[in-house]
């Protein structure tokens, strides 16, 4: 009368990925005791969508739980050899599922079991959710007196395999001011995305920056294919660890461990053309405590009042430090000058070197 599920649990090398609990999800807690096979039932592949001749019925909750949840040990990359026993839940068949990425739970039938996993990706919150069902794709049938295994192995990439359906807990929406093209990214490791669909701030793009070399209307829409890291600065993964473009339209980017650094992140047609690019500002420069924190007075350029200039003084928030600095360590002028001088002095020292080879 029971079905066996049989989990293989693997991990990316390098993904920095640890799990710590797994959790059989939709399980039915009824079954017929005599079998109410499907028309189609002696044929090795199901044709049919049929949920009516389940025991346990969706709309009923009390039908309807989930396992224990089952704890591993700290530190766990990989759990091997989990064996669980369940009543048959035949959820149907969707021919529209063509590739195992699309076997998600926007598209899996009510009350589907699937297989839930947690941990954390280089310490970020993640849950992954693998469907069930006689194949990676359209089949989300389980049946009495039959066997599945499946050999599965955690990505931390987003389109790396979404049957493995990952939740990015706390993403931060680079997008709530508005688009544009610089985001300052301060936490370290975090998750954090922005839209791609729209060039910088939506506004008119001149000829002489454009990327098809003519003038581009404002809130003029891209259709980006992929996403990528152009550049970053200091050690590699240490200000991006991750790029990737989302279903909805999104760059999807997680940050490295370095508290300051730049980046670029592009976005690609189908053809591998670039669309856009925006620079990833990393710095631990605090947003929300600017105007508590780095509002200074500045005597602003004099208006004229009648025949006198009246000096006028406001108060303007200002950053205290310039855009894109890689830290946050208050120049010293005798370095500054001391720096010029070096650079003086090299450049005397070419200058002589070509003279002294016969050069102009």
């Amino acid at each position: 009368m029971a079905a066996k599920l049989v989990f293989n649990i693997g991990i990316k090398e390098g993904s920095g990925i640890i799990i710590d609990r797994y959790i059989v999800c939709n399980v039915p807690m009824r079954t017929y005791y005599i079998a109410r096979p499907l028309s189609t039932e002696a044929e090795l592949v199901d044709k049919e969508t049929e949920t009516a001749d389940n025991a346990a019925v969706p709309a009923t909750a009390s039908h309807w739980g989930n396992s224990a949840t089952v704890k591993l040990d700290a530190g766990t990359t990989s759990a091997r050899n989990i064996i669980f026993y369940m009543y048959e839940n035949r959820r149907g068949v969707k021919n529209s599922i063509t590739e195992q990425k699309n076997k998600s739970r926007t598209v899996a039938p009510t009350r589907a079991t699937y297989l839930y996993v947690g941990g954390t990706v280089n310490g970020v919150e993640v849950i992954w959710r693998i469907f069930l069902g006689a194949n990676n794709t359209s089949n989300f049938n389980i049946k009495r007196n039959c066997s599945y295994t499946y050999n599965i192995t955690l990505n931390d990439a987003v389109t790396a395999d979404t049957r493995v359906d990952i939740d990015f807990a706390n993403t931060i929406n680079l997008n709530e001011a508005g688009t544009a093209n610089c985001y300052l990214a301060s936490k370290t490791c975090a998750w954090h995305k922005f839209k791609a669909t729209v060039r910088g701030n939506g506004t008119k793009t001149f000829a002489e920056i454009s990327p098809t070399g003519s003038e581009l209307p404002a809130n003029a829409a891209i259709s980006p294919a992929s996403a990528e890291l152009v550049w970053e600065t200091g050690k590699h993964n240490g200000i991006i660890q991750h790029v990737s473009l989302t279903d909805d339209g999104y760059v999807l980017f997680k940050t490295g461990d370095m508290d300051e650094g730049n980046a670029v992140i592009a976005v690609k047609d189908g053809s591998g053309k670039v669309l856009w690019s925006w620079h990833i500002w990393k710095t631990s420069f605090d947003l929300a405590g600017l105007n508590a924190n780095h509002v200074q007075t500045y005597v602003t350029r004099p208006r004229n009042v009648g025949e006198h200039y009246v000096p006028t003084a406001r108060s303007l928030a200002m950053m205290d430090r310039d855009f894109g600095a890689a830290s946050n360590v208050p120049s010293q002028d005798d370095k500054v000058a001391q720096l010029m001088a070096y650079i003086i002095n090299l450049v005397v020292k070419i200058r002589f070197l070509l003279l002294k080879d016969g050069n102009t």
